[in-house]
């Protein structure tokens, strides 16, 4: 990699403005990052915590979100728990997907990005002892030795007493069910330095060369790990990197307006990523704001690292499509109003939310609309005030329509 690196270098500088040696280095960089997969697991206690501090308590489950569709979980997680002894022994259960399968318009909607660990009957009752979850290297062989396999265990997640929640950063080909054997398994951060410094070179020379410019964006977010949602930079390199990436984006958006908006949308990825680093370091309790980013779409990679999360305001936004927010499966409250929707598709699976609030959107209040919420059954409280509606009081034909005892504020 690092030869063809020195010929694209020999080609940009020869001619800037040519596209062929730029394209071929975003492929370079491509191969400089081994993939990964973030998972993000939750306990589900049966009570709240706190309520029964020190004795046994009913685990319900464990929630596994993951960035990115992952096949065959069962056959390459295990669950363990420590016991009163000390040794760590496997948890029996069982895994499904705990998200829901209605698309919008009938389609089957990807269910692999969720996933649900049960404990087997009778082992459900556990004092807050730590939990493991560990990512096999490879499949079990034929034969192997407890100790040959106990040293395949690379990848592992503790969810220790008093916490219930934690991240684990897994590479790809650990996971997917696709061929990855042609991809690095190790990253290459000099490379990408490197052609950092190439564009930074170039673009002393060449200010505004839209080429450079683009593909030292991409290096940026690489070294980010914006596209994947997984945080590859310390806190305060991360910081310096963000400010880069904004004065840039800045800067594209005035010398390239025919993709001003993909710079904007870019920009509101970073933000919503810099607003989720934030609200991670605040209680699990603690609502999250997220209003005012410019939103047009959700990025299901960063929404993850929120699965503990109660209340989600997402208003002020311009969003069109929910795609993604099912993955938030403990929220409880979500205020979506001031956006620019015209479905409710993608709330499906959110089977412990109580109160929606879409006011001023582009819905149109009429059976289709409340018969895709049906399913929330603790669902409680939903506000459609300044919608598409007719002036008459309708609330009961709503209750109807969604099947369910339910307040319609504005309708009643």
């Amino acid at each position: 990699l690092r030869s063809e690196l020195q010929l694209v270098q020999d080609a940009v500088f020869t001619d800037p403005a040519d596209q062929s040696p730029w394209i071929y280095l975003r492929w370079i960089l491509s191969q400089a990052r081994s993939p990964r997969i973030l998972l993000v697991a939750r306990i589900e206690w049966e009570e709240e915590e706190g309520e029964t501090a020190g004795a046994g308590r009913s685990m319900k489950g464990i929630v596994v979100l993951c960035s990115q569709s992952v096949t065959g979980l069962e056959q390459r997680v295990k669950v363990e728990v420590e016991e009163e002894d000390g040794k760590v022994a496997l948890l029996p259960g069982s895994w499904k997907s705990c998200l829901s399968s209605q698309g919008v318009g009938g389609k089957v909607a990807d269910c692999s990005q969720g996933w649900r660990f049960s404990p087997a009957a009778g082992r459900a009752s556990l004092t807050r002892k730590t939990l493991k979850l560990s990512v096999l290297e490879e499949e079990k062989e034929e034969g192997g030795t407890e100790e040959q396999e106990q040293e395949k265990l690379r990848h592992r997640l503790l969810l220790q007493e008093g916490s219930s929640v934690g991240e684990l950063q897994v590479p790809s080909l650990l996971l997917s069910s696709r061929s990855s054997s042609h991809r690095r398994q190790t990253d290459d951060a000099e490379l990408l330095t490197t052609a950092r410094s190439m564009c930074d070179d170039l673009l002393d020379l060449e200010p505004d060369c839209k080429w450079a410019m683009l593909t030292k964006l991409n290096i940026l977010s690489m070294q980010l790990g914006l596209d994947e949602g997984i945080p590859r930079k310390a806190s305060e390199e991360r910081s310096k990197l963000v400010q880069e990436l904004e004065e840039l984006i800045k800067e594209l958006q005035e010398l390239d307006g025919m993709r001003r908006s993909y710079y904007e949308q870019l920009r509101s990825q970073l933000n919503l990523s810099c607003r989720v680093e934030e609200a991670l370091q605040q209680p699990l309790q603690e609502p999250v704001a997220l209003p005012s980013l410019a939103l047009v779409r959700l990025h299901p990679p960063s929404l993850i690292r929120l699965t503990a999360i109660r209340s989600l305001d997402l208003s002020h936004n311009l969003l069109v499509t929910l795609e993604g927010l099912n993955l938030l499966v403990g929220l409880k409250t979500l205020l979506l109003d001031h956006n620019q929707l015209s479905s409710l598709w993608g709330l499906q699976g959110l089977q412990e939310l109580e109160e929606l609030s879409v006011k001023r959107n582009k819905l149109r209040v009429d059976p289709s609309l409340l018969r895709s919420l049906q399913g929330l059954k603790q669902l409680r409280r939903v506000d459609l005030q300044e919608n598409m509606a007719s002036k008459e009081k309708m609330a009961e034909k709503m209750r109807s329509w969604l099947g369910q005892a339910c307040e319609f504020p504005g309708f009643e």
